[in-house]
């Protein structure tokens, strides 16, 4: 699975096909099945463009039109999420469903030669789509290029996360050959296993209730009062948080497979996994540069809890707060940051919007949160067309105040995607961090 972003996404010359699904019924509100807390926060910081997530992937052969809206009817019909979008016009968000019937239009048109335009021409259409408000917040396109074809799905994020896409990528690969009456029996919908649904998830979480009483709200809050009230912030000066555009982004791939099986051995002889390792390394080169003794972030934490969420798709994400010293000897550290990642999912458990309308003080936090995350692809079903369809997951690049890590592991091994203010500031501060935590890692390897 490569990361990449959006302004570096490489459309093919070729003709675009689009692939427009209308529902056939009024929308209505899902009541009882009312936005997640990510979904929510996602939803009130709506702009115009970006706040999607792409994929890409490629066929050898010319594009079937008619398999095409079959294949989407398909992804429409599976996943329940993907008909969904959350509303927030009267001020309370709300689960609207654009149905289970839809009708498909094609439309086509030639991209341009010139590749930025082509990708401007892109980003376009797939903003387009994901903003809908009359139906359901998806990209399906194909370009048709001379023998082969590159296939575009991009989602709202509010309804997918980074597990979810290459899911989408394996169905509609599946749903798409046994439209196309292809021979391969590996692409029949026989081997698509039943799925639940992410709404199921939004109707667990709003039926939870926080005890005051628990012992992990009182954690949370310490959380907070040590962050100024408020979630934690890379240690950036505050004049290096504001650039005047979108985001800068690092992209690097960081170690081979061997490389990646090798820090985790090492994490495994002092009783961690590679997430508390990544993490260590992170808080111990922020130290080394003088930004801070300990390295407070969120950490995502993936809720399929239920054996029928494993494929589905929807934001099935969480966050728990993490605090790991980096002045510790290294096999300290590690220890330290395994403690915290256990914690750290034992708190997300907890619905966030209580834990944050419960603390006395008042809850002040205002723009981004630093963040890190941690994906390892070789886990998600149907990994292993990754590599020979050429799969590529891409996000825009959206102004930011924070830096946000993206750790992704796949059978190369390991990469990151950094998101941090464009501000000179900002770039070298980061970029010295980053080098530090790519050449600690490679020690480990070694």
């Amino acid at each position: 699975m490569r990361l990449t972003t959006a302004a570096r996404l490489q459309p093919p010359r070729g003709r675009l096909v689009l692939c427009t699904p209308t529902p056939t019924a009024p929308p209505r509100a899902v009541l009882d099945a009312p936005p997640s807390f990510n979904q929510v926060n996602h939803a009130t910081a709506r702009r115009d463009s970006g706040g999607w997530l792409c994929l890409t992937l490629e066929l050898p052969e010319h594009v079937d039109r008619s398999a095409l809206p079959t294949a989407l009817l398909g992804l429409l019909s599976r996943h329940e999420a993907l008909r969904t979008m959350v509303d927030l016009t009267d001020g309370t968000p709300t689960t609207i469903d654009f149905g289970a019937e839809f009708s498909c239009t094609l439309s086509e048109s030639d991209l341009p030669d010139d590749a930025a335009e082509r990708r401007t021409r892109l980003m376009a259409v797939i903003d387009t789509a994901t903003h809908s408000l009359t139906g359901p917040t998806i990209c399906c396109a194909a370009i048709e290029g001379r023998d082969r074809t590159q296939i575009v799905l991009a989602v709202d994020h509010g309804v997918t996360d980074a597990v979810s896409m290459p899911l989408l990528g394996r169905d509609f690969v599946q749903l798409y050959g046994a439209a196309s009456g292809g021979t391969d029996r590996d692409r029949t919908t026989a081997h698509l296993p039943a799925v639940g649904s992410f709404l199921d998830a939004c109707r667990a979480e709003a039926a939870d209730t926080t005890d005051p009483d628990d012992p992990r709200v009182a954690e949370w809050h310490e959380f907070f009062r040590r962050n100024s009230g408020g979630l934690p912030r890379f240690p950036l000066p505050e004049d290096a948080r504001h650039g005047r555009g979108e985001a800068a982004v690092e992209i690097r791939h960081t170690l081979t497979a061997a490389q990646a099986a090798a820090v985790e051995q090492w994490g495994r002889a002092h009783d961690a996994r590679l997430p508390a390792c990544l993490l260590t390394v992170c808080a111990r080169a922020a130290h080394r540069q003088d930004l801070c003794d300990e390295f407070a972030t969120l950490l995502p934490v993936g809720t399929r809890d239920r054996a029928e969420w494993r494929e589905a798709v929807g934001w099935f994400v969480s966050n728990g707060p993490v605090v790991v010293p980096g002045h510790l000897p290294l096999e300290d550290a590690v220890a330290a940051a395994q403690q915290q990642v256990e914690r750290a999912r034992h708190l997300a458990a907890m619905r966030l919007s209580d834990v944050i309308a419960s603390y006395p003080p008042g809850f002040t936090h205002t723009g981004d949160v630093g963040m890190v995350s941690f994906v390892d692809y070789r886990r998600v079903p149907g990994h292993e067309l990754h590599d020979a369809l050429r799969m590529t997951q891409a996000s825009p690049d959206a102004p930011t105040t924070d830096v946000q890590l993206w750790w992704v592991r796949d059978d190369s091994g390991l990469a990151l995607r950094c998101r941090l203010p464009d501000t000179g500031a900002a770039r070298r501060i980061v970029g010295r961090w980053l080098d530090e935590v790519e050449g600690s890692l490679r020690q480990l390897a070694d």
